[in-house]
């Protein structure tokens, strides 16, 4: 399993992993392991990201990376949120607290892909992907406690 840490910006992440050629070594881990992507490292999974313009992002899952919009809600989205089911799945996390902490979020995404999300003010985050034996979250499980912990051993142990 590859665990790609997130705390920092999709575009230079994903300039570094073009300028080190980790592409390839990337797809294979996709294709026939597993990717756990958390926070950018998440995001960077997907089609494209519009942080600090707009950038080709890895495309291992369907959509693109934008700015959560700014009306009532303070960015970044900084705290723990619950989580809800897109559609069942094995995790058992339902209504189960997370750390998040970003100001981007994945629109346009493949609902077969999407597993959980959550809520901030009125905007619906996305925050569970998976395709094939890869995870993409959008919080970090490192940062929340006994249920990161749990949730991430469930992922390892059913891998």
């Amino acid at each position: 399993v590859l665990i790609i840490s997130g705390d920092g910006n999709c575009n230079h992440c994903l300039l570094e992993i073009e300028n080190n050629n980790l592409y390839p070594i990337l797809k294979y881990f996709f294709e026939k392991k597993s990717i756990i992507g958390i926070c950018s490292g998440m995001q960077i999974l997907f089609e494209e990201t519009h942080e600090d313009g707009a950038k080709k992002g890895l495309g291992f899952f369907k959509g693109k990376i934008q700015k959560i919009k700014e009306k009532e809600i303070k960015l970044p989205n900084v705290g723990w949120r619950n989580i809800k089911k897109f559609k069942e799945d094995f995790l058992n996390i339902h209504d189960k607290n997370f750390y998040f902490m970003h100001s981007y979020c994945v629109k346009d995404f493949d609902k077969n892909e999407c597993i959980y999300y959550s809520n901030y003010f009125n905007e619906q985050i996305p925050s569970i992907f998976k395709k094939n034996n890869s995870y993409a979250f959008q919080f970090h499980p490192e940062k929340s406690g006994l249920n990161g912990i749990e949730l991430l051993k469930t992922v390892l142990e059913n891998y």
